[in-house]
């Protein structure tokens, strides 16, 4: 099991034809995600099969016509689908950048939201302090195909972004990245799968890695985990996330600093402060935290890292990102639409940069301005939910340890900020902005 945190956009609007069944979530992640950000307006199709909780897909992009696209989609398909046993028909789920199921359902797995162990007590913890601790540090080996100039950019942001958190890294970190036509990617492979499974990891992820999915090593690749099992964090991505880093080195160190923070959050959830050790529940792990608080949360301390270290205007970056929140807020989205990814997904139709994550931003930096200062956004609240999750499992309730945290350090409810929320949205652009001038 690992935590998982993807940047993940959806570009394309939603009509209804068929009736879906439910589609697991690997294809979402990450095929489809390749598929959507190379194939508008062109010739494209992409083909899945569902049956029994097991999915394969096929797709192709750029055809000639829509016609020949569908048909080597589907063989494409249906190859994998006889290869793999499952039943069923490939049916379209997408056709240029059309989806035409008429609801995205996901299967939770493994690799999403998992249940750890059904028959472990609610209170039943693995304790551990891992080797690294005390010498936290950035891990980050060469694959050919990586400029020098590229792997300098993500260091000094990286560093931008530990030494806002702290005096180090925030944990053993590992930083994944290659060139899936240059790079040895049976080495990439062995060194993900080592740093989030361990040396025993099992060898069908050598070709499946973070996705689920033959080939993973290939597609479109920006995220990042921390690891329960092994402890580690990974930041990982292909040449499809900084190929354009010569051009707008401030886009994709926004990126790094993105996907940094994502390992601090999800380490901090796990992690005993004043024991100095992990702990991992064994029943129920997932603390379901709203899919907004981790995306805005991310996405407003990669524009604040960016903006600190002179790498672009942040002022000028939030007041377009507002742009952006207040089209999506006028059609009515409000952030308890998008506390769920699958939900998030749904509406990204009506919300090209995702609510989740400007409409998160947003919110993130509106919880800083109550209190002055990004300390609670960045740190104070991530700090306290692994001791609050537990004594929520003692009184026993699960997954309310965030909700306990964020009562503590904003002083108000989380169901009450939605309420207040709602008034802030409702503000002009130029009140909306002043909160900005509020945050030191």
């Amino acid at each position: 099991m690992k935590l998982i945190a993807l940047a993940i956009f959806f570009l394309f609007t939603y009509s209804s034809s068929y009736a879906n069944e439910k589609i697991c979530g690997w294809i979402i992640d990450e095929p489809f995600k390749e598929y959507q950000e190379e194939a508008k307006d062109q010739h494209a199709a992409f083909y899945v099969v569902v049956s029994d909780g097991e999915c394969e897909y096929g797709m192709t992009i750029g055809e000639k016509s829509e016609e020949k696209a569908k048909k080597l989609a589907f063989k494409n398909c249906e190859k994998w689908r006889k290869e793999n046993n499952i039943p069923g028909k490939c049916e379209p789920f997408a056709v240029n950048d059309k989806i035409l199921w008429e609801d995205i359902s996901f299967f939770t797995n493994d690799e999403g939201e998992s249940e750890y162990d059904e028959s472990a007590d609610i209170t039943e913890y693995e304790y551990r302090t891992p080797d690294w601790y005390g010498h936290e540090e950035i891990i980050f080996p060469k694959f050919k195909g990586v400029p020098d100039d590229l792997h300098s950019l993500f260091m000094k942001t990286l560093e931008y972004s530990y030494l806002e958190l702290g005096e180090k890294p925030i944990a053993e970190t590992h930083v994944i990245i290659w060139d899936e036509k240059k790079s040895n990617l049976k080495k990439v492979a062995q060194n993900w799968c080592e740093v989030n499974f361990g040396e025993d990891f099992n060898k069908k992820c050598l070709e499946e890695g973070g996705g689920g999915d033959k080939g993973w090593f290939k597609e479109c690749v920006a995220s990042a985990y921390f690891s329960p099992e092994t402890l580690k964090g990974s930041i990982e991505g292909n040449k499809c996330w900084w190929r354009g880093y010569k051009n707008e080195a401030w886009s994709v160190a926004k990126i790094v600093a993105h996907e940094y923070f994502h390992v601090h959050q999800n380490m901090k959830k796990i992690f005993f402060e004043d024991e100095q050790r992990f702990g991992v529940a064994q029943y129920k792990f997932n603390d379901d935290m709203p899919f907004w608080v981790e995306e805005g949360g991310a996405e407003y301390f990669g524009y604040y890292i960016i903006g600190k270290n002179n790498l672009a205007d942040y002022k000028k970056i939030m007041k377009q990102k507002l742009k952006s929140f207040r089209k999506c807020a006028k059609k009515g989205i409000k952030l308890k639409d998008v506390e769920r990814a699958e939900d998030a997904f749904k509406l990204r139709s009506q919300c090209d940069d995702g609510f989740e994550y400007v409409g998160g931003m947003w919110a993130t930096a509106y919880l800083a301005s109550l209190s002055g200062s990004n300390q609670k956004v960045f740190y104070d609240f991530y700090e306290d939910i692994a001791e609050f999750e537990l004594e929520k499992r003692e009184e026993g309730e699960i997954h309310q340890g965030w909700r306990e945290s964020f009562r503590k350090n904003f002083k108000m409810s989380y169901d009450d900020f939605l309420i207040e929320f709602e008034t802030f949205i409702n503000l002009k652009s130029k009140e909306q902005l002043k909160i900005l001038d509020q945050i030191n």
